[in-house]
């Protein structure tokens, strides 16, 4: 004990989050990790690892009523969901900054431990706390940047993010309005941190798990997928053509229309036939030198150097192709597709820019019935 702070959490509550943590690590190396090996997939598995090292930390401390052990312990959990943050922005190509979740974990104890007195912990305890939370926040930031931001699998991850920044935000206000003045004060936000640890882990486990095994599988740990070597490839173009002032370059996003529909229509390997037959229309319809790559199931996004007429009559064509695809996904349904054109001369706008109105003029022309383009001026 310090400062004669006794265990509040009880040796089942700790033992249970232990179990879940331990589970969470098998799974998420064994069946994401391993299976689609990749800097995202590394980085989650890292956040259990530490989630697991934390729990049996807590049990240990139960056992021999060791408070030292225990701040040690809930120190190293606090940068956990950095490390989920941390793999979502890999997923984006950017730099995952890593380091700022690593140094909450090894920074956390030994704050933890020099706190001391009840009411200075109390006070350093709810600030790690909240400082940790901001990571789940962040999370929510980047997964509205996603393209695969759709993808049902990883709402229970956003909703337990809501509302682990709202918790924390909430223990933080409530820490300055009423300061603990005694170790009892504290069971209560302990007990409430072990049993939201325990739902985060599980909602982050079934949505990270389920996500990784749905993406493209790489060869290695920092290889990138035929999505990020497609922007690589296209950023790289984008900057010669700025260079040499070629101004017939476009980026166009095709999307699937009324894509629940054929979900629903076909099933999901029904449709997994459609996307890919879909993908295949439009590169047989394009010229052979466009760079073309499926952002998710059901858009492709494609680069190509093109004067107007030229690129409104290859448009022409591959909606005419899409429009005729027959018995796709194993029935007979009638499916079309709308794009969005934008400008992409090389000048200021980067690519993720140029994505992002791509994407939108593609939803205008959804709008407007579909099976049509848009096409956003500058």
């Amino acid at each position: 004990m310090i400062d004669g702070i006794p265990s509040f959490s009880g040796p089942n509550l700790a033992l249970a989050q232990a179990t879940v943590a331990t589970l969470g690590v098998v799974i998420m190396i064994g069946v994401a990790f391993l299976d689609r090996p990749h800097r995202s997939t590394l980085l989650w598995s890292i956040a259990f690892l530490l989630a697991m090292t934390s729990s049996w930390g807590v049990v240990l401390a139960e056992t021999v009523d060791s408070e030292v052990i225990r701040r040690v312990s809930l120190g190293i959990l606090m940068g956990a969901p950095g490390f989920f943050w941390a793999g979502f922005r890999t997923l984006r190509g950017t730099a995952s900054r890593w380091w700022v979740a690593a140094s909450l974990s090894v920074l956390s104890p030994v704050i933890l431990v020099a706190a001391g007195a009840t009411e200075v912990y109390s006070v350093v305890f709810r600030l790690i706390f909240f400082l940790s939370a901001v990571f789940a926040f962040l999370l929510l930031v980047e997964w509205l940047r996603l393209p695969d931001r759709g993808d049902t699998v990883l709402y229970p991850l956003v909703v337990i993010s809501v509302l682990y920044s709202a918790l924390a935000a909430f223990v933080a206000v409530a820490g300055l309005v009423f300061p603990a003045s005694t170790g009892d004060d504290l069971q209560f936000v302990r007990s409430v941190n072990q049993l939201g640890f325990i739902v985060y882990m599980v909602c982050a486990l079934v949505s990270l798990v389920g996500f990784a095994t749905r993406r493209e599988r790489v060869v290695a740990p920092g290889s990138r997928t035929p999505w990020e070597e497609f922007i690589a490839g296209c950023r790289d173009r984008l900057v010669r053509a700025g260079r040499r002032g070629e101004r017939s370059w476009a980026l166009l996003v095709f999307r699937l229309d009324d894509e629940d529909d054929v979900r629903d229509a076909v099933g999901a390997a029904g449709f997994d036939t459609v996307c890919a037959r879909f993908a295949e229309a439009i590169c047989a319809a394009l010229p052979a030198d466009a760079d073309i790559a499926e952002r998710r199931p059901g858009t492709v996004v494609v680069l190509i150097s093109r004067p107007e007429p030229v690129l409104r009559a290859a448009l022409r064509g591959a909606l005419g192709r899409v429009g005729r695809m027959e018995n796709a996904g194993g029935m007979e349904i009638q499916v079309s597709a709308s794009v969005g054109w934008v400008s992409a001369d090389g000048d200021e706008d980067d690519l993720d820019t140029l994505l992002d109105r791509a994407e939108a003029a593609a939803d205008t022309a959804r709008a407007s019935g579909g099976d049509r383009w848009e096409r956003i001026s500058r």
